[in-house]
């Protein structure tokens, strides 16, 4: 038997999770007319980063080792550090962001021209524009799986991240992996490209 307290109990959790994947929704449908969509666009086009995309080229051309690496921010924002501690729940304060070539092969091999996943990165220009993703992402949230690859100093598996952007009619994502070590670094363990919003899943 249902009490009346318990009824209205389990009404405020259906309101509340209904408001909150709505709020996920309107924070994702921004209110943006054609031309801050072309604006959004050129900034995208301008942002490239000219020494990331020859170290993209090197490490595709195996002229350098998989295990070197490219500081895509030396220090990350604060707004971004803080939304990453409400999700990892450890503060990244000072982290640098990094992507090494081992991790540009990767992407290349699953979102690029002749990818296994799909070809989202035939461009590898738009790989050169990670930088801008990160600035000027929209949404976070924590990642699904660890990466075993970079380790926590307790030696468990990072957590992950997942930054998001909106290019009007396709979306961005970057997936940073999130260890808690002394080497107080982001790395970016992949990216890719959809048309789909895949954080509504």
């Amino acid at each position: 038997m249902m009490l009346q307290s318990d009824y209205f109990i389990k009404l405020d959790e259906s309101i509340f999770i209904f408001l909150e994947y709505f709020g996920r929704i309107f924070k994702e449908v921004k209110l943006v007319n054609e031309e801050q969509w072309q604006e959004i666009q050129h900034e995208f086009q301008l942002a490239e980063d000219e020494k990331l995309l020859q170290f993209i080229e090197h490490s595709l051309n195996g002229s350098i080792p998989d295990k070197y690496q490219y500081v895509i921010n030396e220090t990350i924002t604060e707004k971004l550090a803080k939304e990453i501690e409400k999700v990892v729940g450890f503060s990244v304060e000072g982290y640098q962001n990094k992507i090494s070539a081992s991790r540009v092969k990767h992407i290349v091999k699953r979102h690029g021209e002749d990818g296994y996943a799909d070809n989202s990165l035939e461009d590898v220009h738009d790989i050169a524009r990670i930088g801008y993703i990160v600035q000027n992402y929209d949404n976070l949230v924590v990642g699904k799986e660890n990466v075993r690859e970079y380790k926590n100093k307790d030696n468990t598996e990072a957590k992950t991240v997942v930054l998001q952007k909106r290019l009007k009619d396709e979306f961005y994502y970057i997936i940073e992996a999130v260890p808690n070590s002394a080497a107080k670094t982001l790395y970016i363990v992949s990216v890719y490209k959809n048309k789909k919003n895949t954080l509504l899943k």
